[in-house]
């Protein structure tokens, strides 16, 4: 997976083998995976929070990971009893909480591949929207898709917050924040 490109412009790239450097509240978070813009693809073997585009998370056992079960004909159980599933649905909202924390978010788009099955959610910051699981082994073209559409949107369609511009240290506006900090 890692600097592979299933995405044109974009990236994925492993990011589970260490912390972020800028791990806020040291909580050691550390998805899957995620999809950067190309030009901001981390070769650390970390999440890079500040440049992850969309989150991607593996589980490996279904349905007793999905923390939105709704299968064998059942109503979607939003709020599933199942330690595991609370457990999984917690380091979800974990990882989108620490994403609006660190940048500049309206919105964030999540993968959630529980073994052969994928779901899309979508995060603000009233809660969350969830697509319905299907298996991308059956129906490949669907994943493809969604892939392929994410690769399309603008960063305010991915939920950039456009009225806010990133500084970085090497940024005047970013040397001057820190003096005046320090005063």
């Amino acid at each position: 997976i890692n600097n592979s490109d299933l995405i044109p412009g974009l990236k994925m790239s492993i990011s589970s083998e260490k912390p972020d450097i800028i791990d806020m509240g040291n909580s050691k978070q550390k998805p899957d995976t995620a999809i950067f813009k190309a030009d901001s693809v981390p070769t650390d073997g970390r999440p890079n929070w500040a440049d992850q585009l969309v989150v991607v998370e593996f589980k490996g056992y279904y349905p007793s990971q999905d923390p939105f079960d709704d299968e064998d004909g059942k109503d979607a159980k939003l709020e599933s009893d199942a330690e595991k599933r609370k457990e999984v649905r917690g380091q979800l909202i974990d990882y989108a909480e620490l994403v609006f924390r660190i940048q500049h978010r309206t919105a964030l788009f999540m993968i959630l591949v529980i073994n052969r099955h994928v779901r899309v959610l979508r995060w603000d910051r009233s809660g969350t929207v969830v697509t319905r699981a299907f298996d991308y082994v059956d129906t490949p073209q669907l994943l493809c898709e969604i892939l392929w559409r994410i690769s399309l949107l603008s960063g305010e369609q991915l939920g950039m917050d456009t009225s806010a511009t990133r500084l970085y240290p090497n940024d005047r506006d970013y040397k001057l924040m820190d003096v005046l900090a320090s005063d």
